[in-house]
């Protein structure tokens, strides 16, 4: 049985492949590059208010994650521990 061999190039680099006599692709080799992502930069995350000390509260009228000083949401309860 013999089958075909080649590599597949991608902006991440090559894909090792190999094509088989029944023409089912086989991956031996696939790596993705990795960076680092802040949450700073995600979409849905609105930093504008960020200072130390503040909390993450989801706002679902804007969809999306605010970093607040304060927590002066009504829906917002914390239970539990000594304040």
């Amino acid at each position: 049985m013999s089958d075909i061999r080649g590599k597949i190039s991608t902006t991440s680099g090559p894909i090792k492949t190999r094509l088989t006599a029944q023409q089912e692709l086989q991956v031996s080799k696939f790596t993705v590059a990795t960076q680092e992502v802040r949450l700073t930069q995600l979409v849905d995350v609105d930093t504008a208010l960020l200072s130390d000390g503040a909390m993450l509260i989801y706002n679902q009228s804007r969809e999306l994650f605010e970093a607040k000083p304060d927590v002066d949401n009504p829906n917002t309860k914390i239970i539990g521990g000594s304040f």
